[in-house]
């Protein structure tokens, strides 16, 4: 993923809809604009809100539940917005030259975001994106190729509706579909071609058009897969991914278990708006780690499951309402190019939906959509009395949301200045321990591996370590239920010796994320540098369990055998380690096969050991 190169640049997005809506909501109070939605789609929208607001208000994430979580940013006022939005583009799509101007606008604008992508493709891309590695799959202004692929997958079919009428939009499919292809999601690709069988069967009209079409689609694919470079062709990477689909290896289903346990233990109001990326690592099972290696999903994959998690299952119930009424008009759009654009574009996003997960882009594609199937309808406008709550409401959502987004700033740029300023930095109000944890990470890799704190930006290592705890405390606060925060306040404690303060904080990060191999090991690891060897016996033996194939647990119960001369159980623990997967961490195998080389050394099996030695030596060539 790009995540930690690209950030996702969701929160801008998420800024331009809540500046939106709130002009809508304002512009209504003063009748500058009208506001409207279809009486038939008030009751759903009403309901779907007032769930939203009971579920986020007794979330155990208040925080988070109002605003989302960092990267996603999709808390109530954020479907607030989209109330707002869908209630004013509906307004705007009223007519024939609303449409137009709304679903031409959608496609000039993912044509730039298309072109984008292709410029990152060939490597002309003005950013420098290094840091990532070769650009294998493009993420263009989305921040990721997931965002990326469902946005465009979302708009193809407008483009192949608008072609289908006039036939002056196929250099626009074509950008598309090249752009689409670059992105390398598998969901992506699915709901495009979903998403643009719709569109086409809806709205074209006898003839041949459909060959230039086919031909669009086609051309991008065929010359994407000939002529890119090895450094820069999605396509091998993309067949591995399908490859994998077919014969079972898909990490979706780990996910999915994972969202059926929150479900079930909140099934009437979920617990919250975005509470999925806090809460997950309490549910993940085994099987997860198979895919997603010492991490965990934001999302659950599956909109219809992430909105049963995290607001209840009667949300569900209330989607569906929502998504029938809409199937329902789109089954009148037949032979009209504006409304088979709609159509087309909800299936594509209906079909990401199962299998991927909205963020603003798409979202906001849908709102659009379905604005323009709902415009038609007999509409009622939006209360007076309801106008002004709404723009109060989302005014005041924004000018916190821009404070926040002010604290995203201030932390980057004290990091940018090496830690100056941290502790001003993290007193900035913000509802994202995950901000204040990766900064904490950056700050802590700095001081510890030896290049911050040299006295060069006007700050010491013991004034730095201070700052991150002080930056650590603040996330657990934040959020409470967040593991990593008290796990990095543990390692930070037992950096400094204080070994009760690192186990009572390390046995508190376990509790919530239970299965995380990595939290155990660093707890093992604590607990042995405090020489508390049978606690710290117990803890990589309860690391073993649900990973047997992990190989680190295993070489450090032989390096703890080894300590306590038990040579015997030492050589057969770190003899399988060496067999067993290290996940990447060449250093810890290369020590486990040094630590075997002397152990039979000192036993004088010469050969042995220098078997053993030469492991050692692959690791560190591998590294």
């Amino acid at each position: 993923m790009w995540t930690d190169a690209a950030d996702m640049f969701e929160q801008p997005k998420q800024l331009a809809i809540k500046l939106a809506a709130a002009g809508i909501a304002v512009a209504a109070c003063f009748d500058a604009y009208t506001a409207i939605l279809p009486r038939a789609a008030w009751a759903p929208v009403a309901a779907l809100l007032t769930l939203g607001l009971a579920s986020t208000l007794r979330s155990p994430l208040p925080a988070p539940a109002w605003f989302g979580e960092y990267t996603s940013y999709q808390g109530f006022l954020h479907g607030a917005a989209l109330a707002i939005l869908l209630a004013g583009t509906t307004a705007a799509a009223r007519g024939t030259g609303g449409t137009r101007r709304l679903l031409v606008a959608i496609v000039v604008g993912l044509a730039l975001v298309a072109g984008y992508a292709l410029l990152q493709l060939a490597g002309l891309d003005p950013a420098d994106w290094s840091v990532a590695g070769p650009v294998l799959r493009t993420f263009s202004t989305e921040g990721n190729p997931l965002l990326l692929g469902h946005t465009l997958a979302a708009g193809l079919p407008v483009a192949v509706a608008l072609t289908a009428g006039s036939g002056r939009w196929t250099l626009a499919v074509a950008l598309l579909s090249a752009g689409l292809l670059s992105a390398g999601s598998r969901s992506a690709l699915g709901a495009a071609l979903v998403g643009a069988m719709v569109a086409w069967r809806l709205a074209a009209k006898p003839g041949r058009r459909w060959i230039p079409l086919a031909a669009a689609v086609l051309v991008p694919a065929a010359l994407g897969a000939i002529v890119l470079p090895a450094e820069h062709n999605p396509f091998p990477a993309l067949a591995g991914r399908l490859a994998d689909a077919v014969n079972g290896r898909e990490g979706r289903l780990p996910v999915w278990a994972m969202a059926g346990r929150l479900v079930a233990r909140a099934p009437l109001l979920g617990h919250g708006p975005d509470s999925f990326a806090t809460l997950a690592p309490s549910v993940q099972t085994p099987a997860l780690w198979h895919f997603l290696w010492h991490g965990s999903p934001e999302k659950a994959h599956d909109e219809v499951l992430q909105a049963a998690a995290t607001l209840g299952l009667p949300a569900v119930g209330i989607l569906l309402w929502l998504s029938a009424m809409l199937w329902r008009l789109a089954g009148r759009a037949r032979g009209d190019p504006m409304r088979a654009a709609a159509a087309g574009s909800l299936a594509a996003n209906g079909v990401c939906a199962l299998f991927g997960f909205s963020t603003c882009g798409p979202e906001a594609m849908a709102v659009a959509a379905a604005a323009v199937l709902l415009a038609d309808l007999p509409a009622v406008r939006l209360p007076r009395s309801a106008a002004p709550l709404f723009a109060a409401l989302l005014c005041g959502s924004l000018v916190l949301h821009g404070g926040l987004a002010g604290s995203e700033v201030a932390l980057k740029a004290s990091l940018a200045r090496e830690g100056v300023g941290l502790a001003a930095a993290a007193g900035w109000p913000t509802p994202w321990a995950q901000s204040l944890l990766r900064a904490g990470d950056t700050v802590e890799r700095g001081v510890f591996g030896g290049t911050l704190g040299g006295g060069r930006a006007g700050v010491t290592a013991p004034r730095l370590v201070a700052d991150l705890q002080l930056l650590y405390g603040r996330a657990t606060r934040v959020n409470p239920l967040h593991p990593f925060g008290h796990s990095d306040l543990g390692r930070l404690a037992a950096r400094a010796g204080r070994w009760d303060e690192a186990d009572a904080a390390y046995r508190r990060a376990r509790a919530l994320a239970p299965l995380d191999a990595y939290l155990v090991l660093e707890h093992a690891q604590a607990l042995m540098a405090a020489a508390r060897f049978d606690a710290a016996e117990t803890a990589l033996g309860e690391a073993a369990v649900p990973y047997p194939e992990f190989a680190e647990p295993v070489g450090l119960q032989g390096y703890l055998a080894l300590m306590r001369r038990n040579t015997a159980a030492a050589e057969a623990l770190l003899s399988r380690s060496l067999d067993l997967d290290w996940h990447g961490n060449t250093a810890a195998a290369s020590a486990a096969a040094n630590n075997l080389a002397a152990l039979l050394h000192r036993q004088g099996r010469e050969t042995e050991a220098r078997q053993a030695l030469f492991r050692a030596q692959q690791f560190s060539i591998i590294r």
